[in-house]
């Protein structure tokens, strides 16, 4: 434990008393004046110094750099953080929505100081609060923590009051179910739309390309001259903010090269930007295509991206190249979220497997010719005791009882009259032809 030295002494020359005191990571003595005259009064005096400065030694209450810290406005605070992260090169709209996130909860909770920060506090608005999903009150959590925890790294602050709040379940909060599209919608989608918007469509169909990262591709991103072409996704297009290559199918090669004209500028556009969705509602209506089905799920631009991973998996993709051509971080999103089970050949895998009985053999006859023990009946050593000539004579279990315990095993004459087990025949239901 950490000690504070201390006494009280008076000067010649002064009518007060003085503390002469070392604190524990003081290399030298300091002074300061009591302002008192009473001796009794300065010994109390030096006593609380003395339980004070101890107990911020130690740990067990903060000390006064902390509590002054502590009543710095948050305001003043996040407009720091908002330049740490700019300083971190992160993006507008990352920093936007980040402070947002921060600066939300504390004005609708009424704090002003970092001291006003409580768990419970943000519990009870979380509770409260009726229109923002579990999705969003859980990145609400998260950048608040993130600011707090940065704030501790800046030893602004000693714990993190909101490390007790845990997330709250979000596995019933789908804002919008989407469905991937089927052949003949895709067919009928071909059928009605404007060759400049259809070859939007094939893009994001084959790629998986998202909807923002379509609309910024330039043409120097698309490289057609190769054996296999492919096309840049630029750091600053995508969601993740990285450089990635996407592969593209001959199909859609074929067509952006029909559709790139001989004048096209390396920096130009690949595609006419579209509205966000009155355009394709416009196509999807046209094709006779229901944009929301009976089970809520919609058919909307971002459900492209399900068909391209749908597509794959039906055509036996490998799930770790379904999850690089899609860019997915964790490929529980390649095979979870993004894939429309319905729309998998599950009865034409099921009726390809081999069958495990050769269809000239009688199964049935075969099994009512031998001897049935019912499951869970037990053979005594009586049951088990054969004739030499009939050892080969196998059980077959009724039911699905697996154990065979040495009651169910073939005695056969030991030494001396004894009953030897061999514990190679305690299997010998193998040697029927019906387990080969």
């Amino acid at each position: 434990m950490k000690r504070v030295s201390a006494h009280i002494f008076k000067k010649s020359n002064s009518p007060f008393h003085q503390l002469r005191y070392r604190l524990p990571d003081d290399l030298k003595w300091s002074v300061k004046s009591l302002r008192v005259r009473d001796k009794q009064t300065a010994e109390k005096l030096k006593t609380e110094f003395i339980i004070k400065h101890e107990r911020q030694a130690n740990g067990l209450t903060p000390s006064d750099e902390e509590v002054n810290q502590a009543r710095e406005p948050l305001d003043t605070l996040i407009e720091e953080y908002r330049a740490n992260l700019y300083a971190m090169n992160r993006s507008e709209d990352y920093v936007k929505t980040n402070c947002q996130q921060i600066s939300t909860p504390i004005k609708e909770c009424g704090w002003g100081i970092i001291s006003d920060i409580r768990a419970d506090d943000f519990i009870r608005w979380r509770s409260q609060d009726g229109k923002r999903g579990s999705r969003t009150l859980n990145h609400y959590l998260c950048s608040l923590k993130g600011f707090l925890n940065w704030l501790m790294r800046m030893e602004r602050l000693q714990r993190n009051p909101l490390d007790v709040v845990q997330k709250v379940d979000e596995s019933d909060d789908v804002r919008r179910k989407r469905r991937a599209y089927t052949i003949d919608e895709i067919t009928d989608l071909h059928r009605v739309a404007p060759p400049e918007r259809w070859i939007v469509y094939l893009t994001a169909i084959h790629t998986g390309i998202r909807r923002d990262e379509i609309f910024s591709m330039e043409w120097r991103d698309v490289h057609l001259e190769c054996e296999t072409a492919f096309v840049v996704l630029r750091a600053e297009t995508t969601k993740n903010k990285k450089r990635e290559s996407v592969c593209l199918h001959p199909e859609v090669a074929d067509a952006l090269r029909a559709y790139q004209s001989d004048d096209v500028k390396p920096g130009q556009k690949v595609f006419v930007f579209m509205s966000r969705m009155a355009k394709m509602r416009q196509d999807l209506q046209a094709a006779g295509i229901v944009y929301k089905n009976e089970f809520d799920e919609y058919a909307d631009f971002h459900a492209l991206r399900k068909t391209c991973n749908t597509r794959m998996a039906a055509h036996g993709v490998p799930s770790t190249i379904a999850k690089q051509q899609m860019r997915h971080s964790d490929i529980k999103l390649t095979m979870g979220p993004y894939l429309d089970t319905a729309l998998l050949p599950v009865a034409g895998y099921i009726e390809a497997m081999p069958a495990l009985i050769s269809p000239n053999e009688d199964l049935v006859s075969h099994i009512v010719s031998h001897p049935v023990v019912h499951e869970s009946q037990e053979l005594s050593m009586s049951d088990t005791e054969t004739k030499q000539g009939d050892t080969k004579k196998p059980f077959i279990n009724k039911g699905f009882s697996r154990g065979l315990s040495s009651s169910d095993t073939v005695c056969q004459d030991g030494m001396n009259g004894s009953c030897a087990w061999d514990r190679t025949k305690d299997l010998v239901i193998n040697s029927h032809p019906l387990y080969r």
